[in-house]
């Protein structure tokens, strides 16, 4: 049966210096496909002074996005604003002065991409909900269900290239409204086989 063995585990000590792993969980993803087990390991992905920045080429506004895959990104929102740290950020220009939004925080939600030919995972998903929206903010759309504005998402869809050491980020897409998709390749999106384990 296709399942999931572990999503997150506790992590039980602080992070090394030099990293800004987050300490509540351990950016780590098992996968059972039936006949094998893979395991992703991001870990070594949130070094201190190594956030991932993406800048959308061809915006007067500067529109630039800092990511970081297990900890919290090295940009910061200014301290006027409700939130200002988190795994992913927005940074743009307005009229008067800049704008920040961050668009995912907290743990990761992992998923396996389809099987190769060889039965292997090609990549993964990983999903971070964002920060609330501020009261009276309308951007993202209402949930009757909940009868509130929805949460920014991003998902960060990573293809698996063994040539790209820590992430290259191809392009970014908003859609639907507040739910961006960050299109990647990394070497950490290869699974390997835990079968020995």
């Amino acid at each position: 049966m296709l399942g999931v063995l572990a999503v997150l585990a506790a992590v039980l000590g602080v992070a090394s210096a030099g990293k800004i792993c987050d300490p509540a969980y351990e950016c780590k993803y098992f996968f059972d496909a039936g006949t094998d087990l893979w395991k992703w390991d991001f870990s070594d992905s949130c070094n201190e002074g190594e956030e991932f920045l993406y800048e959308v080429p061809n915006r007067a506004d500067n529109l630039a996005y800092h990511m970081q895959l297990c900890g919290i990104a090295d940009h910061k929102c200014a301290p006027g604003s409700p939130y200002t740290t988190g795994t992913v950020l927005q940074t743009y220009d307005t009229e008067g002065g800049s704008a920040c939004q961050v668009l995912g925080q907290g743990a990761p939600i992992f998923s396996a991409w389809p099987m190769d030919a060889n039965n292997i995972p090609t990549g993964l998903n990983i999903t971070f909900r964002g920060a609330p929206p501020i009261v009276g903010e309308t951007t993202c759309d209402f949930n009757p269900v909940t009868e509130a504005y929805d949460y920014r998402h991003s998902v960060f869809q990573l293809k698996c290239d063994y040539s790209v050491p820590m992430m290259v980020v191809d392009t970014i897409v908003e859609g639907p409204t507040c739910f961006y998709n960050i299109y990647g390749r990394s070497k950490h999106a290869c699974p390997e086989t835990c079968n020995n384990m």
